[in-house]
């Protein structure tokens, strides 16, 4: 009864990626402990809606509903993107089935119980499953939701019910080189952290967000919080675009996150020795180029910080006319051009224009 449950919510909602039965055998959502995997798995817009555990006898099912709780305990955005809440079901070979709300700020919820041969329940629990699909396709395809689950290594479910991590490999050069640079910023708020794996050539990388439109000022903010802490503890990131900024989603609250710092340099050292990519920095012609010689300082992450703000710009998401310009002329200082000009003068106004930008987010809801 559950299958034709989750073909009617997503029949619903128009959702045409299949739901994943029987998910404890190895599937897209990574590598993890098969045991802790829901037999039924219905996504939307790449993050989960609703699990399913279920079992053959009704005393099980106390069994099945502690399993269901266990498994989403550690809530994460890797999971649930920026959902609110989820449907987690339990259902026995008898028809008996218990559903429940769980919600990511941990309060108590709803809960519902029932036969599968009862009209009445069968009908609030198909109810609950549209509504909970709905709100997530709904969001998913105005903010453009994506958790990039098999495009990393990543490790779903974890002995100790730990948040998701990413395993990255790098090379031996590069893992000496970033080590001080995640022990340096720890403490940094929006950042990602790293732990170095025993006995591998890589890290394991914490939070793992879902990415997604920005929507509201927060992100800015976060965002230019995280670029300040970071050079007062004297180091860059390098390569700051939105493909780098993930929405990390908790029980706590949530936050915009900066992540991917493999070309991370300290300031005051020369460019040459810092590993940047071996092609240089030449995404899409919309990064300024790299003297090898000269030394690493701010304006790079300013001239970044301005770019991010002109593609939200170029796409129209900020309402607001008068906000608008504002940071059009706040985008002419992040990114005023290298060439034909002084470098002292040109990091002075990067910088000047990256302290004009905190100030101005501090009393504005840009509307994006």
């Amino acid at each position: 009864m559950h299958s034709s449950l989750v073909r009617a919510a997503q029949y619903a909602v128009d959702e045409k990626v299949p739901a994943l039965f029987d998910a404890s055998s190895p599937s897209s959502l990574g590598s993890g402990i098969q045991a802790k995997r829901p037999d039924v798995l219905l996504q939307i817009g790449f993050v989960d809606c609703v699990r399913i555990e279920s079992k053959t006898s009704e005393a099980d099912l106390r069994k099945a509903s502690g399993e269901l709780v266990r498994k989403m305990r550690p809530w994460s955005a890797a999971f649930y993107g920026d959902m609110p809440s989820i449907l987690g079901i339990v259902s026995s070979g008898s028809g008996l089935f218990e559903a429940r709300e769980l919600r990511r700020d941990g309060k108590p919820a709803w809960t519902l119980q029932g036969r599968f041969y009862e009209p009445g329940a069968v009908t609030l629990l198909a109810r609950a499953m549209i509504q909970v699909c709905a709100y997530a396709k709904a969001r998913s395809d105005v903010e453009g939701w994506n958790c990039k689950k098999d495009r990393v290594m990543l490790h779903r479910d974890t002995k100790d019910d730990s948040e998701p991590y990413v395993e990255k490999v790098y090379e031996e050069s590069r893992i000496r080189h970033l080590i001080p640079f995640y022990n340096a910023t720890a403490k940094v708020p929006g950042l990602e952290r790293a732990q170095r794996l025993p006995e591998k050539t890589a890290f394991k990388l914490t939070p793992f967000g879902c990415s997604r439109l920005p929507h509201s000022s927060e992100v800015l903010q976060d965002i230019t919080e995280t670029v300040s802490q970071m050079h007062k503890k004297q180091w860059v990131h390098r390569d700051l675009r939105w493909a780098n900024v993930v929405l990390d989603v908790r029980r706590e609250g949530r936050r915009w996150t900066v992540i991917d710092c493999e070309f991370a340099a300290k300031i005051g050292t020369f460019r040459k020795d810092s590993l940047p990519p071996s092609l240089g920095f030449t995404l899409q012609d919309r990064v300024e180029s790299e003297d090898e010689n000269a030394e690493v300082d701010t304006s790079r992450n300013y001239f970044l910080v301005g770019k991010m703000i002109q593609e939200l710009l170029e796409k129209g998401l900020v309402q607001d006319a008068a906000v608008n310009k504002r940071l059009e002329e706040l985008v002419v200082l992040l990114c005023k051009p290298a060439d034909g000009h002084e470098r002292t003068q040109i990091i002075s106004d990067r910088a000047q224009g990256f302290r004009e930008l905190k100030d101005y987010l501090t009393g504005c809801d840009i509307g994006v």
